[in-house]
């Protein structure tokens, strides 16, 4: 359990890692030179992104596909033991989902803001297929994006037995989001 959520924080290390690159060269923050690579001096000048390597939606991609996949085998886990859990288990499983839906709702909120559009999905991958086919995968705007996000943070999921809010859980039911 731990250890899925360790991967969730690892793809969002390389996420926020890559926002930086992505976002900050076009700020009034950070200012590209000559020694940085051209892709990025390239993004600084605004011009196109087509092939350029840190304009790859893959880091966010990989972040909400961790959240899916976490999420996923935690739940199969818990009706495998049929919810026979520690006490610990019990108390952390609805801290670790509620977190993971929050860095997959971020994952979705930097796509909307950098690319205008993201591909919205609640399954785990377990192999590549055409994001149009319309079964899986919900091609979404940027005001779409907003609607699932805000969705999901105020309802929630219903895994491993029982309701799990977006927000930190409490323990008395109540959430209470930071």
């Amino acid at each position: 359990m731990y250890r899925g959520f360790l991967g969730i924080i690892t793809r969002m290390q390389e996420a926020g890692d890559h926002a930086i690159f992505l976002t900050d060269p076009r700020s009034n923050y950070l200012e590209a030179t000559g020694n940085a690579p051209i892709a990025l001096q390239n993004l600084y000048r605004y011009e196109s992104t087509d092939g350029n390597e840190y304009a790859d939606p893959k880091p966010y991609y990989a972040l909400i596909v961790s959240c899916n996949d976490f999420m996923t085998k935690l739940d199969d886990f818990y009706n495998r033991v049929d919810g026979a859990l520690s006490d610990s288990a019990k108390v952390h499983i609805p801290r670790l989902v509620s977190s993971a839906l929050r860095h997959k709702v971020w994952g979705y909120y930097m796509l909307g803001r950098i690319y205008g559009e993201a591909y919205w999905y609640d399954t785990n991958m377990t192999e590549l297929d055409n994001l149009d086919n319309g079964k899986v995968f919900t091609k979404l705007d940027m005001k779409g994006i907003c609607d699932y996000c805000i969705d999901l943070l105020d309802n929630g999921i219903e895994l491993c037995g029982q309701h799990i809010p977006a927000g930190r859980p409490t323990g008395d039911g109540r959430c209470c989001i930071p």
